[in-house]
């Protein structure tokens, strides 16, 4: 999939992932890198730790941080399962 999505992208990671400037956001495909069964949005935090006790409050489940090449993220799942990819960059 990411390899047809490289016409018109704004970032592209290999096969891992591509990213498309849409509506003053930023829409993000994943490909070989998944962290998750199903569909996830991609939520880009300033603060993990912060962003990972918020979401767990109300009940989400929320997994460990784990580290890519380029970010560090966990997922949280809802209790209706959707799932948010919280992540940051390294550094």
């Amino acid at each position: 999939m990411v390899g047809v999505a490289r016409r018109g992208a704004a970032f592209v990671d290999g096969d891992r992932r591509a990213q498309f400037d849409a509506a003053g956001g930023r829409l993000a495909l994943s490909g070989a890198d998944r962290v998750h069964d199903g569909p996830a949005v991609l939520v880009k935090v300033t603060d993990r730790d912060e962003a990972r006790s918020r979401a767990a409050a109300p009940g989400f489940e929320v997994g460990d941080i784990t580290t890519g090449p380029h970010e560090r993220r966990c997922v949280a799942v809802g209790p209706d399962g959707f799932a948010a990819i919280l992540h940051s960059p390294l550094g």
